[in-house]
């Protein structure tokens, strides 16, 4: 009786633990198959100092839009070197207007435009308006958008093939979890449920907590990234050496092994005695 009370618990200490460490590190482990979950719209993208953005006019008459396209002209300071890790450090030159501490640009024809605090929508309609209320252009075309959109990923390196860096984005929008994925740093070594994001906000910086491991990571105020945001990835506490991991490891199979042979020894006791 003892020794069938012995694999009864030995066997569910097994499959309990194995339980456990699975749903452990299983991502966004309280959505439900099937079920539905509403999306957060995405937040427009607000221009900081620093920021880079392209702008071009065009029209129906070419020539017509020209002096409202002298980028190289007015902003060689604006040129700069994309060391992006994401490019495997090949350089590249990024053109653009630079927005300086101020939050303003030099603009062809137009003067100081403030862009600081506007989102990317909102300089297109401001530029296109200024054009049509000069009288330069009937019906200009604008286009805006960031040139040097960039994040950084901190972490302990616990993760194979991936690691700490700067990388640019194409398209000003990017995620979170396009981020993790990309840079390749989620480890079980790492806090997956307190992944840290600090963001600049005006004048100031502000720290985010976000939980991989929950549905909420879908509505954390950070699921979409700004620019310049900082992805920091904490090592967890009490980290195993690969000698300890091992020995746990052997640990467990050994119980698990023990288990199977308690229970095949109690089922072999039965069969024979019910011979008898």
């Amino acid at each position: 009786m003892k020794l069938e009370r012995l694999a009864i618990v030995g066997v569910f200490a097994a499959i309990l633990t194995s339980c456990m460490t699975a749903k452990q590190y299983t991502y966004f482990n309280d959505m439900v198959v099937n079920d539905s979950y509403p999306i957060r719209e995405r937040p427009e993208i607000k221009l900081q100092p620093g920021d880079i953005v392209n702008i071009s006019v065009s029209s129906s008459d070419p020539q017509l839009a020209v002096p409202f396209n002298m980028t190289e002209a007015l902003n060689i300071d604006a040129l700069i070197t994309d060391y992006s890790m994401e490019k495997r450090q090949n350089t590249s030159i990024v053109r653009g207007y630079l927005i300086d501490e101020h939050g303003y640009i030099e603009f062809p024809v137009l003067g100081d435009l403030r862009l600081s605090g506007m989102t990317l929508a909102e300089v297109k309609e401001m530029i296109r308006a200024e054009i049509v209320a000069g009288g330069y252009i009937k019906e200009p075309i604008v286009k805006v958008d960031i040139k040097n959109f960039e994040y950084t990923i901190i972490t302990s390196r616990g993760s194979t093939g991936g690691g700490s860096g700067t990388f640019t984005v194409e398209g000003n929008n990017m995620t979170l979890l396009k981020a993790l994925a990309r840079g390749s740093v989620l480890t079980n070594y790492q806090k997956l449920d307190d992944i840290r994001v600090i963001r600049t906000e005006g004048n100031v910086r502000k720290v985010y907590s976000v939980n991989i491991l929950k549905k909420e990571f879908f509505d954390s105020p950070v699921f979409y990234l700004q620019q310049n945001d900082i992805i920091y990835v904490q090592p967890r506490g009490g980290r195993l050496t690969p000698e300890a991991q091992f020995v746990w490891s052997m640990a467990g199979t050994i119980i698990s092994g023990a288990s199977l042979v308690t229970s095949l020894v109690i089922l072999a006791n039965n069969l024979l005695g019910n011979k008898d």
